[in-house]
């Protein structure tokens, strides 16, 4: 306890100096935060365009692994069983990304039309999310 006083003792009398700048500029500089910023959008983008051709990769490679063991004349119940879990928990994830992504896309587009973005903004994301993991679970309940 008496460490954590010190501490925050120390950090209060080392703000004050720091704050004693003659300017008004923020501390932080905008064109760094758009540089992070623009990283890290290039960053997802990139992740985005690999996963997927990585899935597409996975999905040819699943493809002729399956018509190799047909051809070798294994039982087309040993095959759906080593191929049937990658293929459901894939479909599965597809649609619930899918369902949540077009919720949000309508979200966004609502708050677009609503003018300036306020707490009621924040309450359409949270609304238009909710909507979507609905839709999921109703998709969902059916047989893929």
């Amino acid at each position: 306890m008496k460490k954590k006083i010190i501490l925050w003792g120390a950090a209060l009398l080392a703000a004050i100096p720091a704050s004693a700048q003659p300017n008004n500029e923020p501390i932080i500089d905008r064109s760094l935060v758009f540089d992070v910023v623009n990283i890290c959008g290039i960053i997802l983008a990139l992740y985005v365009v690999s996963r997927f051709i990585v899935t597409l990769v996975q999905l040819y490679l699943d493809n002729r692994l399956k018509s190799r063991m047909l051809a070798a004349g294994t039982p087309e119940t040993v095959i759906t069983q080593l191929l049937r879990q990658k293929q459901g928990n894939g479909l599965k994830a597809a649609l619930q990304w899918g369902c949540v992504l077009a919720s949000l896309a309508a979200g966004l587009t609502i708050i677009y039309f609503m003018g300036p973005v306020t707490l009621l903004s924040v309450a359409v994301l949270a609304g238009s999310i909710a909507v979507g993991l609905l839709a999921y679970y109703l998709l969902s309940k059916r047989d893929l």
